[in-house]
């Protein structure tokens, strides 16, 4: 459809005088498609997005350029600093130098007077001399005094010593200063390949984008082309049109008034030649432009090529130089490796020498070690397989005689475990598992409590499903259970009423063992006035465990208060306070892990140091004379924190070395209570035994299956006691075999590891083959006196959680659960 042309409507986009239709009245006569608009708002948006992105790769690419720049700024700064503290070392070194050389010139001087003092003293004799006869001392010289050559030699040798020495340092600054050109040597030449890789790049990138920019001056010219014979197709369907118009005659004379092109226009139609042309020479002088910055540009990236090839070969003459230098410092080498290898044969020959020694002085050891084990058997033989426990059962005055007997043994075992372990059957790693079963035998179960059963004061979830099975319908539980923690700042019964709540099953006292409770059985310390340290109800505690005199930190603070004077906002503030006095003090025991650790630090030291009397001053002794007692080894513990924390163990190793720093001795025990010490699985045994009586069990306990989450204290403790029973049953067996008697029950421990406290198998993975063990070279967080045994550490079996644990033992001994 065709609108005619009305001049009486203003349109926006028309100019006055021009004979053209408004814009709108143009596009509605060509009537552009949809589809071509949409194609074009297409284009523009996709145009829009694109311009977006390069903006944003263009801060992306300006942010990484200011990184690099920074980086590479401070390494300029360090770089300088190193530098810097060099030359500071070699300024130091000339004033050391200056120093020395003063030294000794104030000793040549101290040597020139003594030599004058010793003419004058000659002098004077000789003045004497000729006064008269003296009874005083008369000194004879013959030539030069006695002490002057001796003293020109010393002068001569130290100054030969600190030229040596000055020559020394010179070439270790020598060294040092070759490494460091080196080194920038090196950096220069990865510079110098960086800079040739970039130059190579900006050169294809450069390449790329003229031809880009060709190809899209190539496309742009097609396309004008193909709109101009475009337009000119529209113009001559135009043109047809208002010829058909014409001959109609419908409306003549408005038609006869049709548009001519007008500036406006202009542009629309087919240009003439003239401007034709002038639009050619513009692009031929474009052209022209940009091969001249081509040229430019050429010509600039052909001088950076010479004088990269210049430095180039400057650094080629230096790298020969430095390796003539290589070749110097090679040779040297080579002549000081030879002296060094000439006198590693000489040590060599001394070592074998020392073995051959060593070898002698230990055959002597394993037949003073026979002589102990013969020793150790006539002090057992009046003991029987079973009044032991009657011993710690009734604690009748000879018990101590039996736990001397086993510290005696536990002393030896510890001194010459590596001889044992290839005697005993030292293989606890994972020995159970291979056991027969003969069907249902008697055991019982020891369990840890922190890491196992709850950590901190939540449960850890399998626990409680564990001890239902453990117990029947009336709440009895059908195999002996005892819980060995070394928590040792509380007493039994409120750590008994703590796990009923928890595990929600009914736990007696007489079912749970502390760090302290092995102390009942050394009475011989009952009597005795002993300092307890620790936190929570300690002389109460103490009370209970069969102490009758106790004091503890708190009182000796007291009593001494200006012993405690690290923190200082407790120090005496007006007057010195006066002394009370304490009885001295017969044996320190130490419980658990204090609240103030210097505090408890430094008043122990004191009783040790002053033997129990603090109104005395330090001693100087090799070991106490007042025994020392500890009942909790733990190096680490399971909290309700993520890591272990610290436990007494770590006090311990506070104590042991403040002690060897004061006195330079090493800190004896007279007994270590607590996992993995003997003493206190063999207590554990003891109430195992008489919960089976309780239960009516006729058999006697076979197995002890100890649950733990500590490799270095459950685990260790459990195998070493296990270590134990099998060396002992093999004496026994020895001496009854002697005498004819009948064979005995064998008694047994297994270990069982669990991955809910300490142990993690994220953190530390055990060998998957049970016969493998783990190797020296893991850390070791048992106590100083304990030797280290990568077997003791290698569980019986490894289990997720306790209650597995528990399912595993009814499995091996052939038990319903």
């Amino acid at each position: 459809f065709l609108f005619p042309y009305r001049t009486n409507i203003g349109t926006p986009g028309r100019e006055p005088d021009s004979p053209l239709p408004p814009i709108n009245e143009r596009l509605a006569y060509l009537r552009p498609s949809r589809e071509l608009l949409e194609f074009y708002r297409q284009k523009i948006a996709q145009f829009d997005e694109e311009h977006e992105e390069l903006l944003q790769m263009l801060e992306k690419y300006k942010g990484i350029t200011d990184d690099q720049h920074k980086l590479q700024w401070e390494v300029r700064q360090r770089e300088e600093e190193i530098t810097e503290l060099q030359n500071a070392l070699s300024d130091m070194q000339v004033y050391l130098f200056q120093e020395r050389e003063q030294s000794l010139r104030l000793y040549a001087e101290n040597d020139r007077l003594k030599i004058r003092e010793l003419e004058d003293r000659k002098k004077i004799q000789h003045l004497l001399a000729l006064v008269g006869p003296d009874a005083g001392e008369i000194t004879y010289f013959h030539r030069e005094p006695p002490h002057k050559v001796e003293a020109l030699q010393a002068q001569m040798e130290e100054q030969t010593r600190l030229a040596k020495e000055q020559v020394e340092s010179l070439m270790e600054d020598r060294r040092i200063k070759t490494e460091e050109a080196q080194a920038q040597r090196h950096r220069d030449q990865e510079r110098i390949t960086a800079l040739t890789d970039k130059l190579k790049q900006t050169q294809n990138l450069l390449y790329e984008s003229t031809r880009d920019f060709l190809q899209l001056k190539f496309s742009t010219r097609a396309h004008e082309k193909s709109w101009m014979v475009e337009k000119d197709r529209l113009l001559r369907e135009l043109d047809t049109c208002h010829n058909r118009l014409r001959k109609t005659g419908s409306s003549g004379g408005e038609l006869g008034r049709t548009w001519q092109p007008s500036s406006s226009t202009a542009p629309l139609l087919p240009r003439s030649q003239p401007e034709s042309q002038k639009t050619h020479k513009e692009e031929l002088k474009a052209l022209q432009e940009d091969l001249k910055q081509a040229h430019r540009l050429a010509e600039m990236y052909r001088e950076q090529c010479i004088t990269l090839e210049t430095e180039l070969a400057q650094i080629r003459e230096e790298g020969d130089v430095g390796r003539e230098i290589f070749k110097e410092r090679s040779d040297k080498m080579a002549k000081r490796l030879q002296l060094m290898t000439q006198r590693y044969e000489a040590l060599e020959k001394r070592r074998v020498m020392e073995v051959e020694g060593f070898k002698t002085d230990l055959k002597h050891l394993r037949q003073k070690f026979k002589d102990v084990e013969k020793q150790l058997l006539k002090a057992t033989l009046n003991i029987g397989p079973n009044q032991d426990l009657a011993i710690l059962h009734e604690q009748v005055p000879g018990e101590m005689q039996r736990m001397r007997t086993l510290k005696s043994g536990w002393q030896l075992l510890k001194s010459s475990c590596e001889g044992a372990a290839k005697q005993v059957n030292t293989s606890t790693s994972r020995n159970y598992s291979q056991l027969p079963l003969q069907g249902p035998s008697s055991f019982g179960l020891l369990f840890d409590i922190d890491g196992v059963l709850v950590r901190g004061r939540t449960p850890i979830p399998a626990a409680k499903q564990c001890f239902r099975n453990l117990v029947d319908r009336n709440g009895k539980y059908k195999v002996p259970v005892v819980f060995v923690t070394n928590a040792g700042n509380c007493m039994r019964q409120t750590k008994a009423e703590h796990l009923s709540h928890l595990l929600e099953v009914e736990v007696s006292p007489d079912q749970v063992m502390l760090s302290h409770s092995p102390l009942r059985m050394f009475t011989q310390f009952h009597k005795m006035h002993v300092l307890v340290s620790g936190q929570g109800p300690v002389e109460e505690v103490a009370r209970i465990l069969g102490f009758q005199d106790v004091v503890t930190i708190d009182m000796v603070r007291e009593a001494y208060p200006l012993l405690d004077v690290v923190d200082h906002n407790r120090r005496p503030k007006d007057s010195i306070p006066p002394t009370k006095g304490l009885r001295p003090i017969d044996a320190v025991i130490l419980f658990g892990e204090p609240i103030r650790w210097e505090t408890n630090l430094a008043l122990i030291v004191d009783v040790l140091q002053t033997n129990g009397n603090l109104d005395n001053a330090w001693g100087s002794m090799r070991y106490p004379h007042i025994p020392v007692l500890a009942c909790n080894m733990d190096l680490l513990w399971m909290a309700e924190a993520k890591n272990p924390r610290f436990g007494h163990g770590m006090f311990l190793v506070c104590l042991e070395n403040l002690y060897k720093k004061v006195t330079g001795y090493e800190l004896k025990y007279e007994a270590l209570i607590g996992k993995p010490s003997v003493v206190t699985y063999n207590y554990a045994e003891l109430l195992i035994r008489q919960q089976a009586e309780r239960l009516g069990w006729s058999t006697p306990v076979k197995r002890l299956y100890a649950i733990g989450d500590n490799p270095m204290a459950d685990i260790y403790g459990a195998n070493l006691y296990d270590r134990y029973l099998r060396a002992s049953q093999r004496v026994k067996a020895q001496m009854q075999a002697k005498s004819g008697g009948g064979g005995m029950d064998p008694l047994a421990e297994c270990s069982i590891l669990v991955c809910t406290g300490v142990y993690s198998r994220d953190q530390q993975e055990l060998p998957a083959d049970p016969t493998h063990t783990v190797t020296k070279q893991q850390i070791f967080h048992g106590h100083r006196d304990f030797r280290f045994d990568p077997t003791l550490t290698q569980p019986s079996f490894v289990v997720q959680d306790v209650k597995e644990a528990v399912e595993l033992v009814f499995q091996q001994e052939g038990w319903p659960l």
